[in-house]
């Protein structure tokens, strides 16, 4: 059995080719989902990259968590067909990225956990089932991702430019060393490949610029985790968790856990009395298999949906 897994974030993608359970290669440097792009067109690119630098003509099974999906899986007919047709696939299965996150974080055990990367989704699953928050997008939401808080932080250090209230020397000294002169600044993030990803990428200046010791960075952290709580909270509630609820973090945000603390356990303390923050088990990666492996997706709803193509036998 060889299965290809690929976890598709805004700013970068991954691959990884598993041959009877054992890890065979991996491809980390992938091109991440661009907003308004097909999300089937963009899997079955990825799956033509990777298995070409992977060296994988066949492949029996394809799993992929992907943001973009808004928590609703598109029609894989056509995506599976061709992949069938390219690499004698016979099961597709796709999820939004905040299953596989969840899956890898938390094993699958009721909780609630936030996927703070570029973007930013919540899941939860308890008795009331699953439970899903924010993942819409940088125009609709993604309220403390790292695009959020890259875009704060080009905010007031534009404002700290302008004479405006907000700004951050720091900041903007930052901003210009990334980005260039501040007048031309917008140009340079609106016409890059993905300017959700380039203005994502000025959130590592932010954090260093917090613990630098700089206020308005600080603050702009701190907010973030406000907002990162308060999803965390919304899908709790509505999944039927009890005060005791076990919560994670996972992403490249949630690697910046100092500057998210003490708001970001104190808020979920303050609405789950008992709630207790665990590490997360594993990677989305590992979240793509166990997306493969569950014995059905009903559970999940429209956040995952499945392809199986007839007459193919396993390998």
């Amino acid at each position: 059995m060889i299965d290809m897994l690929l976890d598709i974030g805004q700013s970068s993608a991954r691959a990884r080719l598993v041959h009877r359970g054992d890890v065979v290669g991996e491809v980390d440097d992938l091109p991440g989902f661009v907003s308004g792009s097909d999300v089937c067109s963009v899997i079955g690119t990825l799956i033509g990259v990777a298995a070409d630098r992977l060296g994988a003509a066949k492949i029996d099974r394809v799993g992929a968590g992907c943001s973009g999906l808004f928590g609703a899986v598109p029609a894989l007919g056509p995506l599976a067909a061709a992949l069938g047709e390219a690499h004698s696939t016979r099961l597709v299965r796709v999820a939004d990225d905040g299953v596989t996150a969840f899956l890898g974080a938390l094993d699958g055990s009721p909780g609630a956990m936030v996927a703070a990367g570029t973007g930013i989704v919540a899941l939860a699953y308890g008795p009331k089932g699953a439970a899903r928050a924010d993942g819409v997008g940088a125009m609709l939401g993604d309220n403390g991702s790292g695009w959020w808080i890259g875009r704060a932080g080009i905010i007031a250090a534009l404002s700290a430019h302008d004479g405006r209230a907000g700004g951050s020397a720091s900041l903007l000294a930052a901003a210009a060393s990334r980005y260039g002169p501040v007048e031309l600044m917008p140009t340079v993030i609106a016409t890059s490949a993905n300017p959700i990803a380039a203005t994502a990428a000025f959130a590592k200046d932010v954090a260093d610029t917090a613990r630098a010791g700089d206020t308005v960075a600080q603050s702009i952290w701190h907010e973030a985790a406000g907002y990162i709580a308060d999803a965390l909270t919304a899908v709790a509630d509505r999944a039927g968790l009890g005060e005791d609820v076990t919560w994670c973090t996972t992403g490249r945000v949630a690697l910046s856990r100092d500057l998210l603390e003490p708001v970001l356990s104190d808020q979920m303390i303050g609405h789950f009395p008992a709630a207790r923050w665990a590490a997360p088990v594993a990677s989305p990666l590992e979240g793509v298999q166990h997306l493969l492996e569950l014995d059905s997706l009903d559970d999940l709803g429209h956040m995952a949906a499945e392809h199986r193509l007839e007459g193919l036998e396993p390998r």
